[in-house]
């Protein structure tokens, strides 16, 4: 099967885990406040959008000089940070979604979905097979 498929499958699988689980403390922290559900969408779906073009930039840097390699990653990190920057602001500032929840959602989604990138990523230079 394609690396890339089994990559996004399990980030989906990681997804719907922790939104089962995240479920009745985000319904529970609401208390009937619907912008705190739709920052915490948001900020799950942006970690989740940053960790897919993480993946596929690695994947693209794979096989290339190691001096170019770096450059891709590094540059991509830095253009992501960014992103998720003015998103993050413009979440706040424009649409006033709670900060607490789109903060606590984004970095929870980052770190489920780097775990999930990184043993993939891995179990994938264990086997000496391409990604």
């Amino acid at each position: 099967m394609n690396l890339s498929r089994v990559f996004i499958r399990r980030i989906m699988y990681a997804g719907i885990a922790v939104i089962i689980v995240g479920m009745y403390p985000l319904l529970h922290f609401a208390n009937g406040d619907s912008l705190v559900i739709v920052a915490a969408l948001a900020g799950f779906s942006v970690s989740a959008a940053n960790v897919v073009a993480g993946y596929f930039t690695i994947v693209y840097g794979l096989g290339k000089p190691a001096r170019l390699f770096a450059t891709v990653v590094l540059a991509s990190m830095v253009v992501r940070m960014f992103a998720i920057l003015a998103l993050v602001l413009v979440f706040v500032s424009v649409l006033g979604l709670p900060v607490f929840s789109l903060v606590v959602s984004l970095f929870t989604g980052y770190i489920v979905f780097m775990v999930v990138e990184i043993q993939l990523l891995v179990k994938s230079a264990g086997n000496k097979s391409p990604v």
